[in-house]
């Protein structure tokens, strides 16, 4: 009986080993298969390629008339689809951080053009253009022109963009070239003017997330701001002269500074407060009075439940610039935090060291029998003639 089971169990792992096997070669070749299709450019009908349901024959949005067969959709979600213009250069796709020269158009759905960029020099998965973009810049080859149709979930979102004219839920229509893609140069070899540059360049890109609720995106541009004035690599100028000039220095301490600030600003969005703080502790070892970054170290501090410490950097705010109403604000509500602390703190010392009734009557009673227990020693005491 016993070795029947065994054969039993044995036969039964066997099976399940058998399906699993047949399973996993099902599922690899039509992975290989899928992948060969992709390689000649689509030419068979894919299920899970097909043609968008906002471009008729007619290209409503400015484009040549296209097939279903052409489309790809790169996040199988029909929220990124691209189309293959102009090939390029096979094995040449930009890697992250590579810089890249692109031509940008976009379009809304009736042919408006909202966005138009020629030679433009952006960082591949740089957050320098919109998620979409980006995601297709690095599938592409260097020479490669493609039309991308993006929903609004990786262009420009419920908010849109009122300063390009951009509604909200916007499905954009961009046409794409990648002209050239290359890596980065090190840092010792670019000039202070070139790293100024880039630098505020990428702070204006992480205002830009940060204006629109993106606290991620801002800090990483932030955070390349501040790379491309890492301390400790070597500035030159366009001589090759390691000299920085004073009021170069300063400016470039100014903008660190305005960086750091910024950062703190994003990671607390993000609630990344330990980094945040030290953020705001970067700034404060140069400027112990820089207001704004005593007022992030404040609210930082409030989130953490650090009431005491947060009253104390908002006193010391609000002595500084005493008619800013964000400071004052944030001043009345660490104080009425700290009187309600208090309250809690004195009603729980008065629960813990106060005694209660029931408590006082029961010692009376002790010290009640406690007398009468003692009373015949009393009178042992006063009768000392007296036998036990």
């Amino acid at each position: 009986m016993f070795l029947l089971s065994c054969c039993v169990d044995d036969l039964i792992i066997l099976l399940f080993t058998l399906l699993r096997l047949a399973f996993f070669q099902l599922f690899y070749f039509h992975k290989i298969n899928k992948l060969a299709m992709s390689n000649t450019n689509n030419e068979e009908n894919m299920e899970d390629h097909y043609y968008p349901n906002e471009v008729t024959e007619k290209g409503d949005h400015g484009t040549e008339k296209i097939t279903e067969e052409e489309w790809v959709d790169v996040l199988g979600s029909g929220d990124l689809k691209m189309k293959t213009l102009e090939q390029g250069e096979p094995g040449s796709r930009p890697q992250n951080t590579d810089v890249c020269t692109i031509d940008l158009v976009g379009k809304l759905e009736d042919g408006t053009i909202v966005e138009s960029y020629d030679k433009a020099i952006v960082e591949a998965n740089g957050n320098d253009v919109v998620q979409g973009v980006d995601l297709v810049l690095t599938l592409m080859d260097v020479g490669q022109k493609v039309e991308i149709i993006i929903k609004p979930r990786f262009a420009y979102g419920s908010s849109g963009d009122p300063k390009t004219n951009i509604p909200p839920n916007s499905t954009i229509f961009y046409t794409l070239k990648l002209w050239n893609a290359s890596m980065a140069p090190e840092l010792v070899e670019v000039s202070f003017d070139c790293r100024r540059e880039k630098s505020l360049k990428k702070k204006e890109r992480g205002n830009w997330w940060y204006s629109r609720g993106d606290g991620h995106k801002a800090i990483q541009c932030y955070r390349a701001a501040i790379n491309q004035l890492a301390d400790s690599t070597p500035f030159v100028n366009e001589s090759g002269s390691t000299d920085m000039p004073e009021e170069v220095f300063r400016e470039f301490v100014q903008i660190k500074l305005t960086l750091y600030n910024n950062l703190a600003a994003a990671q607390i969005m993000v609630e990344a407060l330990e980094p945040a703080l030290q953020a705001v502790e970067n700034v404060l070892q140069i400027e112990p009075e820089n207001v704004k970054a005593l007022f992030r170290k404040g609210k930082i501090l409030a989130s953490k439940g650090l009431t005491d410490e947060a009253v104390e950097i908002f006193q010391k705010t609000s002595l500084l610039s005493p008619d800013n109403s964000a400071i004052k604000k944030e001043y009345q509500l660490c104080l009425l935090q700290q009187a309600k602390e208090k309250t809690q703190a004195k009603t729980l010392y008065k629960k813990m060291f106060s005694s209660s009734p029931v408590t006082k009557h029961s010692d009376k009673k002790r010290s009640h029998h406690s007398l009468v227990s003692m009373q015949p020693i009393w009178e042992c005491a006063s009768n000392p003639g007296r036998s036990n």
